[in-house]
């Protein structure tokens, strides 16, 4: 179901690689510019918390029929238009301070990117198998995506920083929008493109929305994995909530050494995924994920029992190395284990399961978190550990299970 007007040469891979690393980083610029936009708009933390809800909500009601129409229609024109309507709507909301349009109009940003996210993921193996590059294979590719998406997060909030300080919240939402409205021709005429073999039938839209949901559950090996996943994001973002309260007591530092820990949690991340598209974790997918679960669990565990601020950013380095190395692992396990034809889909409820995780995370630990951050630290740690730790011997007393793909043993899911 996938084909490239032609092969794509290692400048065009290029130039989309970089487009990609320019959008992520104007989403983290527009991000900085939401949050201050949205305080100076209402002065209250309720609008701050509506506003994360907004980007998350969208994503997790809406995921089953967005796959269904990455799946059922040609994925790169729904991307460019998700992409285009994206940067039509941050141009517009550049001009108004409004609380409601601002919120109403995250949550069509959510809606938008619970379409553009998977569509981009379905469109990854396409854009490998036509370049000339050395992207030979999924991993590679997820590899790349996970490096774009870390070193985004690093840049962006800064620059964000600095964009809002120095100029407008209207000026880093142009920009994002500038970087929507400049991807979406260049991935459109690139030439790749990924028919549906279900473009045309007649069948009902809705009778394939939740292919996505029970492929995940039917596969040996992702129906260990991504509970483990949910469990690392849940408390991942247990400890999110607490990070600025850890820092400030248990640590006793300021805004450098918050930016410290960030940083290095990062550059951590960028080199975890680097080494998970290497042959040797390739060929370890499951134990890739599993164990870097685990040690992402162990280095909240030992940033809790030991919260010295050189101990815990020696921690934080192996921590994001860890997550790196999951996040490559997980992602690849989905490209190779699932039939591309249901690609759209299956990454529509991960993402739609990563959501539930994080809005989980946050409203678990708003309780606790200022008042008990050490708790949450060891809390999230051994909650993490002990999933990375109990998925790996489920899979290793079903081993046995796990030696026939998936992508060939679902293909009847369609």
């Amino acid at each position: 179901m996938s084909s490239c007007d032609r092969r794509l040469p290692l400048t065009t891979t290029l130039i989309l690689i970089f487009i990609l690393f320019l959008s992520t980083l104007g989403d983290e610029v527009a991000l900085v510019a939401f949050i201050f936009k949205v305080e100076s708009a209402s002065s209250s933390g309720f609008s701050i918390s509506m506003l994360l809800a907004a980007q998350l909500i969208p994503g997790i009601l809406l995921g089953p029929i967005s796959g269904q129409l990455i799946d059922r229609l040609e994925t790169t024109r729904v991307l460019v238009i998700a992409l285009i309507l994206q940067g039509l709507l941050l141009c517009l909301l550049s001009t108004t301070d409004n609380i409601g349009l601002l919120l109403t109009g995250a949550a069509v940003l959510g809606s938008l990117f619970a379409v553009s996210g998977p569509a981009l993921f379905a469109l990854l193996p396409i854009i490998v198998e036509s370049s000339k590059s050395p992207l030979v294979t999924p991993a590679r590719a997820n590899t790349v995506m996970e490096c774009i998406r870390g070193s985004g997060s690093l840049v962006g909030p800064v620059l964000g920083g600095i964009l809002v300080a120095q100029s407008s919240t209207s000026t880093a939402l142009l920009l994002d929008a500038a970087t929507f409205l400049i991807a979406a021709p260049v991935i459109w005429f690139s030439g790749i493109r990924r028919r549906s073999l279900e473009e045309g039938k007649s069948e009902k839209f809705f009778d394939g929305a939740m292919a996505g949901i029970r492929i995940l559950w039917q596969d040996s090996v992702l129906r260990v994995v991504l509970p483990v996943l949910t469990v690392i994001v849940f408390t991942t973002s247990l400890s999110d909530v607490a990070f600025i309260f850890f820092v400030r007591d248990p640590l006793k530092g300021g805004s450098i050494a918050y930016g410290v820990l960030v940083a290095v949690w990062g550059g951590g991340l960028i080199c975890g995924a680097l080494a998970g598209g290497t042959p040797f974790f390739e060929r370890r997918l499951e134990l890739s994920a599993l164990a870097g679960a685990a040690t992402i669990g162990v280095s909240m565990l030992l940033s809790g029992i030991f919260p010295i601020l050189a101990v815990v950013a020696a921690v934080f380095v192996v921590g994001g190395m860890a997550n790196g190395l999951h996040n490559v692992a997980v992602t690849t396990l989905l490209h190779k284990r699932v039939s591309e034809d249901l690609h759209g889909r299956v990454f529509a409820a991960y993402g739609a399961l990563t959501d539930v995780a994080i809005m989980g995370g946050y409203l678990a630990a708003s309780p606790f978190a200022a008042e008990s951050s050490r708790t949450v630290y060891l809390v999230s740690g051994a909650l993490a550990t002990g999933a990375g730790i109990l998925g790996a011997a489920v899979l290793a007393t079903n081993s046995k299970n796990i030696l026939i793909p998936a992508r060939f043993a679902n293909r009847k899911l369609k």
